[in-house]
């Protein structure tokens, strides 16, 4: 499984990413338990629609989520527009920056 997570904000920019076991935040290894974060991202994500946007909002953050498994690409892309769930997603990345 390949996962890569874009996540940029007015005062952030963050990319995670994931193949297989290791674990690279903005470039860097991190220690992560990988097998745990991924199945909180794959529980969240779950309920997402892939595009999320408000083209009327300027500023917010705005997100890419990219689930590479085997065949299956999910793509989640959002700007101004966020899953009711938003709050679990950003509490499960805030530690890694």
């Amino acid at each position: 499984m390949k996962i890569l997570i874009n996540y940029l904000t007015d005062k952030s920019n963050l990319k995670i990413e994931i193949l297989d076991q290791e674990f690279l935040v903005n470039g860097k290894k991190a220690m992560v338990d990988v097998n745990g974060f991924v199945r909180k991202l794959l529980k969240i994500v779950s309920i997402w629609e892939e595009n999320m946007v408000n083209n009327l909002i300027v500023g917010g953050d705005h997100y890419e989520v990219k689930i590479k498994d085997g065949d299956m690409v999910y793509n989640y892309v959002g700007y101004g527009k966020y899953p009711i769930n938003y709050h679990e997603f950003v509490a499960l990345i805030g530690g890694l920056e």
